[in-house]
């Protein structure tokens, strides 16, 4: 684990937090609440990416990148197409993110966290 790992965690919840209710006050505020699954899910995601360097796990890196991403493209089509398509694209964020951590239970995603300021090896 690295030195860092309690303060990233903690600060990793709080913008977490943060972001939820400011994303999902504004789109309250326009009349898109229906936006807030994928919001809640683009945060959840997103907030995992600094935890991989903390607690040395590539896997959380894979993690946050996809299921924010995709909660990303649940705001979009939220916003583009209207209100069931926020809540399908949370529903896919939450099915991959099973899916990536049952992977990782199982042995097929392995190695620790890239190193900040360092290039990783190459195969």
């Amino acid at each position: 684990m690295h030195w860092s790992a309690l303060p990233i965690w903690i600060g990793g919840i709080v913008l977490m937090a943060v972001g939820v209710n400011l994303a999902g006050g504004a789109a309250r505020d326009v009349g898109m609440e229906h936006l807030q699954p994928a919001i809640n899910a683009t945060f959840v995601g997103f907030h995992f990416i600094p935890y991989a360097w903390a607690f040395v796990t590539r896997m959380i890196l894979w993690l946050g990148v996809c299921v924010g991403s995709i909660g990303v493209l649940g705001v979009l089509a939220g916003i583009l197409a209207g209100p069931p398509w926020a809540a399908v694209g949370a529903i896919v964020a939450g099915l991959v993110q099973v899916t990536i951590v049952l992977v990782w239970a199982t042995g097929r995603l392995r190695g620790g966290a890239p190193r900040l300021g360092r290039r990783p090896a190459s195969a």
